[in-house]
C-alpha cells in the first residue's frame, strides 16, 4: 500500500473519529483536529483491520443482541457512522463503553 493511501486512511480515520464526537453533541476544537491531522500524517500508521466493526461484529464484542445494541444506539450510549446505508461501530466506542461500564461497576 503506498504512502499517500495510508495518509488518506488515516485522515479519514480521524474525520471519521470527529463525526462521531459531533454525533454524540460532543463539540471539536479546531487545534484537536489539526493536530490529530497532522499526527496522522506524520505516524505512518498501517490500516487496522477492524476499526469500523458491522453490527453483528459489535453484538459478538458485546455479547448482546441485535436489539439490544439497537437501543444503546437509538439511546446515544455507542456512537456509529453510517456510509451509504450501513451503519458500523467504530471499534474505539465499544472499547469506551466497556470502559464505562467497568468503571461504573458493570450496571447501566
Amino acid at each position: 500500500m503506498s504512502a499517500t493511501k495510508l495518509a488518506r486512511d488515516q485522515a479519514l480515520r480521524v474525520l471519521a473519529d470527529a463525526l462521531v464526537r459531533l454525533a454524540e453533541g460532543n463539540q471539536i476544537e479546531r487545534d484537536w483536529l489539526i493536530e490529530h491531522l497532522a499526527t496522522s500524517e506524520s505516524s505512518g500508521q498501517s490500516v487496522t483491520p477492524g476499526e469500523l466493526l458491522e453490527v453483528p461484529e459489535a453484538c459478538a464484542r458485546l455479547r448482546i443482541s441485535k436489539w439490544s445494541l439497537y437501543q444503546l444506539i437509538h439511546q446515544r450510549t455507542i456512537g456509529t457512522v453510517k456510509i451509504g446505508r450501513r451503519r458500523f461501530i467504530p471499534s474505539k466506542e465499544v472499547t469506551r463503553f466497556i470502559d464505562e461500564l467497568t468503571a461504573a461497576g458493570g450496571a447501566l
